[in-house]
């Protein structure tokens, strides 16, 4: 949530470079922060939605830089705001 809220301001100002910064918070670099053998005990489908996810984190935050364009950042975003809803939807702590 840190991660989007900063996109989100980012792009209200236009600061690409704030975008890019926040993105790849949640990129391919966030698993490194789990614990030790979190993966591993993860179910193979959680991992690979998840690995997209970071994935398309990090491009959103190249074409930020690149491209520079509020439309298409935004699009990205959805993108992978309906990864987190699936996500979070198909995995969670029981009631």
């Amino acid at each position: 949530l840190v991660s989007l809220q900063g996109i989100h301001e980012g792009l209200a100002r236009e600061d690409f470079e704030a975008v890019a910064r926040m993105a790849r918070l949640s990129g391919r670099a966030a698993p490194v922060a789990a614990p030790p053998g979190l993966g591993q005990a993860l179910p193979g489908e959680f991992r690979e939605l998840g690995g997209a996810t970071h994935m398309a984190f990090d491009q959103l935050a190249m074409d930020a830089l690149e491209v520079g364009d509020v439309q298409l950042s935004l699009e990205q975003l959805g993108g992978l705001m309906q990864n987190c809803i699936q996500c979070h939807a198909r995995y969670r702590l029981p009631d």
